[in-house]
């Protein structure tokens, strides 16, 4: 293979959640991704790599620490440049498969529009909880515990509402930065 899955875990529900390391080694032979999709919300968190995101018929320059959102059935491909490793985690949650609580979805408000990416820069994920959260993940993977797979799930799904919050917050930001660029401006 390509990459190695540094873990991987999948539960009943369809949540899968992967921390994946891609060598610069292997990146020498690996040819091009295709564009593809996928039946479920998909979440990427970069630790490392010189990649860009072709969503649709946009690219995205990603940053490591970067987090990128891409909604289900959005047609996508990853060009990662050799030069330095590609690792990432990546956690899909199918469509039906999100947990709610009173009704609410943590990511499926954010695709209610015509909107099917979010890339959500470091300095938003560093000023978050967010990689404290992975570390959390990570840890769990390490325990006996007998209610360990509760408690790992329990984990990702706070990782989901932590990026949904996250995600909420930067587009307020975005929000009022143009409201006032127009209002100095005269828009």
């Amino acid at each position: 293979g390509y990459m190695a899955e540094l873990f991987f875990a999948t539960n009943e529900a369809g949540l899968r959640f992967a921390h994946v390391l891609t060598t610069q080694e292997e990146l020498k032979d690996k040819p091009i991704s295709l564009m593809h999709a996928h039946n479920s919300y998909e979440i990427y968190y970069l630790v490392s790599g010189d990649v860009t995101y072709t969503i649709s018929d946009k690219e995205y320059k990603i940053k490591p620490g970067s987090i990128v959102i891409l909604n289900a059935y959005v047609l996508h491909k990853v060009n990662v440049n050799a030069g330095e490793d590609y690792e990432r985690f990546v956690l899909e949650c199918p469509f039906v498969n999100i947990p709610t609580f009173n009704g609410i979805n943590p990511l499926n408000r954010f695709f209610n529009t015509n909107d099917f990416v979010h890339v959500i820069p470091p300095k938003f994920v560093e000023a978050s909880n967010i990689v404290n959260k992975l570390k959390t993940i990570v840890n769990d993977f390490d325990s006996n515990d007998e209610y360990n797979n509760h408690i790992l799930l329990a984990n990702i799904i706070n990782y989901i509402v932590e990026i949904a919050k996250l995600v909420d917050e930067e587009q307020k930001i975005s929000y009022n930065f143009v409201k006032n660029v127009e209002k100095n401006s005269g828009i």
